[in-house]
């Protein structure tokens, strides 16, 4: 499950999905899982999931933490490299 999740989040803007929030403008333009919320929210909804995410996973000025919980995600472990997962860890 945790597994298919981090595949999902950073496997999703490489293989493309078939519907994508944000329309990339160029072809060099990545969207990001995260940017690609509308696409995975509704695998998540009723499950409890795992995040590995650092500072820099944010949709917008919110980080992707804030976003799943705020979107009713039951997050049950957050993996945090180095730093944390907010990067204010010493």
């Amino acid at each position: 499950m945790l597994i298919n999740l981090i595949a999902l989040l950073f496997l999703a803007p490489i293989t493309g999905c078939t519907q994508v929030s944000k329309i990339a403008k160029t072809e060099t333009d990545v969207i990001t899982g995260a940017e690609q919320l509308s696409n995975y929210l509704p695998y998540l909804k009723g499950k409890t999931v795992g995040i590995f995410a650092n500072q820099t996973a944010v949709i917008g000025k919110t980080h992707l933490v804030d976003t799943l919980v705020n979107s009713g995600i039951n997050i049950k472990v957050i993996f945090g490299p180095e730093h944390g997962f907010r990067g204010k860890a010493e």
